[in-house]
């Protein structure tokens, strides 16, 4: 038997901590779509259907967040930050001025992806799931996400690395 939504919820938080500020770029609008995402997941639980997966169905709320807030801000015409990894500590690089360096590229790498490709990037890159449920949450063929997978992966290496790299 698995646990009751609100138990799934508090576990799943972390996770979708991570992937909302994959997808925002900055903690603060992370931790405010999380929330938003969670008010309304709790407000309309019985949309939710028992024996499907509650991370995907909360990974789908915060996507559609993230993307009405963005449609939202284009409107407006207001810009967004790269600042979701800014308190991470630095990669082991040759020194911490080559980390920090070489996290800067990319966070503008990634905040410069199309949005498939950030969410599929995220979802597998930064919060570890597999393809397989990645295409499930996503509900895309399998094949898709691998693909936008391989063209967010290259896009990065280019950006990050240069073009001949």
């Amino acid at each position: 038997m698995s646990p009751d939504p609100q138990q799934q919820l508090v576990v799943l938080l972390p996770r979708l901590r991570r992937f909302a500020c994959a997808l925002t770029g900055s903690p603060d609008e992370a931790d405010d779509v999380v929330q938003t995402a969670c008010e309304r997941a709790l407000a309309r639980l019985d949309q939710w259907q028992p024996g499907t997966r509650f991370d995907s169905w909360m990974f789908r709320i915060i996507q559609n967040l993230w993307i009405d807030r963005a449609r939202a801000r284009r409107v407006r015409g207001e810009e967004s930050g790269v600042d979701a990894l800014e308190n991470m500590p630095a990669p082991a690089a040759g020194n911490a001025a080559e980390g920090h360096i070489l996290l800067r590229r990319t966070e503008e790498a990634i905040a410069e992806l199309p949005d498939d490709q950030r969410v599929v990037l995220a979802m597998v890159s930064i919060d570890g799931l597999s393809y397989r449920e990645a295409a499930t949450a996503l509900e895309l063929p399998i094949g898709t996400i691998m693909s936008r997978l391989a063209r967010a992966r290259r896009r990065l290496h280019e950006k990050v690395y240069g073009d001949g790299a």
